[in-house]
């Protein structure tokens, strides 16, 4: 009887073992490009200009928080929440630290991104008021500051 316990043990270790040092390496601070300024031509998109901002996640289980900071108009800081599902992290952010007007067009920013040997990969999306289309998403990359 004690092996079955031990083997269940083990496969239980096993399995979430992987996922656990996953997570907490997404966990921290991270130095972000990101396509700031698009163009698009039809479905083809044309960036203008990258971007930097910073990013800073916190874990709780699946449950993932944290904020994104950069400059578009002014420097302005989004409170995230999403979740670290497998090798997805899902990120939105609906709340800034700013009541700048000309930031208000944008409603909620969504990024996705996959944890990769070079930092995270993935793309992000802004949500703009009274602009009902398909939402295009534009890349972004990140690493930590000390890689």
């Amino acid at each position: 009887m004690r092996s079955i316990a031990t083997a269940i043990a083990s496969s239980v270790a096993i399995l979430t073992s992987p996922w656990q040092g996953q997570a907490q390496e997404v966990v921290g601070l991270w130095d972000v490009t990101w396509a700031q300024a698009v163009r698009y031509d039809g479905d083809e998109m044309e960036i203008q200009r990258w971007g930097d901002a910073t990013l800073e996640l916190h874990g709780n289980g699946d449950e993932v928080t944290g904020t994104w900071t950069t400059s578009i108009v002014e420097t302005v800081r989004w409170s995230l929440s999403g979740t670290w599902t497998g090798d997805l992290l899902t990120l939105t952010a609906t709340e800034r630290d700013s009541d700048n007007p000309e930031l208000a067009v944008v409603e909620e920013m969504r990024w996705r991104a996959r944890l990769t040997p070079e930092g995270l990969v993935g793309d992000m999306t802004m949500v703009l008021r009274g602009r009902a289309r398909d939402l295009r998403w534009r890349p972004w990359n990140a690493r930590k500051p000390d890689s």
